[in-house]
């Protein structure tokens, strides 16, 4: 199961409407911009469901290839899906429950009709209190991954993509400190001269 955290107010609103879609058995649409935490948000509330990615399960519903009934599922990037007809038929059909990811707001009215709770989760910019942690997760993530004895004495901090630059620029913090003043002269200079 995936963490999701949350210290501001808004994030422990949208927990504690997870935790409560946990038990409802119901659709759910999960909106936020890109790297604000959706499938984790969605893999909270079913875990270990399978994840799809819209536009290939539609291929394969399409193609009569995917064979599943009677579970909950979580589909990423909802928006995508084109034949709503088809998908909305399979879905009752196979008695699927979904819960769906989207960047966008604007779904086609049959699509929004299907969902019976939408989630609206706000920028990282807009829960400032969840950065710091989140930032400490992934500082930990880089450690192990980087086999870095220590933490880095100034970790940068970029939430201008919300966690995936935030990540992104702890990682680099990472190797900021453990590349040599001269390393990064050398790769400078190399990057120069092939540019």
């Amino acid at each position: 199961m995936q963490d999701y955290i949350a210290v501001s107010e808004i994030s422990k609103e949208i927990l504690n409407s997870a935790t409560l879609l946990k038990s409802l058995g119901v659709n759910a649409l999960i909106i936020g911009q890109k790297g604000v935490g959706k499938k984790e948000l969605a893999s909270f509330i079913i875990p270990n469901a399978k994840v799809y990615e819209a536009k290939e399960l539609q291929v394969d519903i399409n193609d009569n290839v995917i064979t599943i009934s009677n579970e909950s599922i979580v589909i990423d990037n909802i928006e995508n899906i084109t034949n709503i007809e088809l998908f909305i038929n399979w879905a009752f059909k196979n008695e699927i429950r979904v819960i769906a990811t989207s960047t966008s707001k604007d779904l086609n009215p049959k699509l929004q009709d299907f969902f019976s709770i939408n989630i609206d989760i706000p920028p990282l910019e807009q829960r400032k209190e969840d950065i710091k942690p989140l930032a400490n997760k992934f500082a930990k993530e880089a450690g192990k991954v980087l086999g870095a004895e220590k933490k880095p004495e100034k970790l940068i901090i970029n939430t201008s993509e919300n966690a995936h630059s935030l990540r992104k620029s702890i990682y680099f913090s990472y190797l900021f400190e453990s590349i040599g003043e001269s390393e990064i002269m050398m790769l400078l200079e190399s990057f120069i001269l092939e540019n």
